[in-house]
């Protein structure tokens, strides 16, 4: 081959090196996500608390049935307000607020002398998980760097089945006590992880995007908030109609229903949703329609950086 034929080839490019993972966002982002425990604390508690609730203060299942589902109904509440809240105290505050409404509601659970009280309780804790559900994915988007929010991004889901093993836990470990002190012993174990939770998130650092960024992407946290909030919607729905719909079509019929929703809403993302790996804040914003195009600056004439560094 010429010399002349080897040069119009064009030399192979290394590919590029994947930048490292910062450990001090893995680690803020790891605590933000802990505030996902306080759900699936309270999902998995109440299916063991239930059986001796239901003994000891004499409730049908219908009852029980709207007890632990509407706790998905009551989270719209904090799941709205979470992104107005966490413009106004920032995103540290809005999450040491949910731990602190969660801590309230378990305690009012646990010390309940009746179903309306219990009821009452679960709103106030429902009010903490939507707070914590909306804020712990928005305050981990902001601080991973662009390489790894996947990756840090799912970390709430992770921490929402620790919640769920914490409260199975949780079950065993008071199921032998008597049935007027086992569900509400139950209960009250449930305001210990939010006192560490809100005593670790004061350490943590304020947002870089909503201190560089504040007042700019109202509307992609008002579309964050619907989004949490018709998740809520139809968790809440599955668990207060999943025995009665049992009754119906059969538990089998009820799972293959769940795998079709499930289906249909997987071709939906694969086929009508943009991707978004590899791109900043800034430009998936961009590309859903709500960037004005104007980047802040530091004074300098250069685009302030919204990623986390270490301190």
């Amino acid at each position: 081959m010429s010399k002349d034929v080897l040069a119009d080839i064009p030399a192979g490019e290394a590919p590029a090196k994947r930048a490292p993972l910062n450990k001090y966002a893995l680690a803020c982002a790891i605590l933000a996500s802990m505030n996902s425990i306080l759900l699936g604390y309270d999902v998995s508690v109440m299916s063991g608390a239930q059986i001796f609730m239901k003994r000891d203060l004499h409730i049908t299942d219908t009852q029980i049935e709207v007890l632990a589902g509407i706790i998905n109904i009551f989270s719209l509440v904090g799941s709205l307000a979470a992104g107005r809240t966490s413009d106004w105290i920032g995103r540290r505050y809005t999450m040491v607020l949910a731990s602190v409404i969660f801590f309230a509601g378990a305690l009012i659970m646990g010390l309940a002398p009746g179903y309306a009280v219990l009821m009452l309780g679960r709103f106030v804790a429902g009010v903490g998980v939507g707070y914590a559900l909306m804020i712990a994915p928005v305050y981990t988007a902001e601080v991973a760097p662009t390489s790894a929010r996947g990756l840090l991004t799912s970390f709430p889901e992770v921490f929402i089945n620790t919640g769920v093993l914490l409260g199975y836990i949780s079950n065993y470990a008071f199921h032998g006590l008597p049935v007027h002190l086992s569900w509400r012993a139950m209960f009250l174990a449930g305001p210990v992880p939010p006192v560490f939770l809100a005593v670790g998130v004061l350490s943590m650092p304020e947002s870089p995007r909503w201190l560089v960024m504040q007042g700019r992407i109202g509307d992609a946290r008002r579309g964050c908030a619907l989004g949490t909030a018709m998740n809520r919607i139809m968790s809440g729905a599955i668990t207060m109609s999943f025995y009665s719909l049992s009754h119906k079509i059969t538990l089998a019929g009820n799972f293959y229903l769940y795998a079709s929703i499930a289906a249909a809403g997987w071709v939906f993302m694969y086929c009508f949703l943009p991707e978004t790996r590899g791109r900043g804040l800034e430009d998936t914003e961009k590309l859903f329609g709500g960037g004005d195009g104007v980047e802040k600056e530091d004074g300098h004439g250069h685009a302030k950086s919204t990623e986390l560094t270490t301190q």
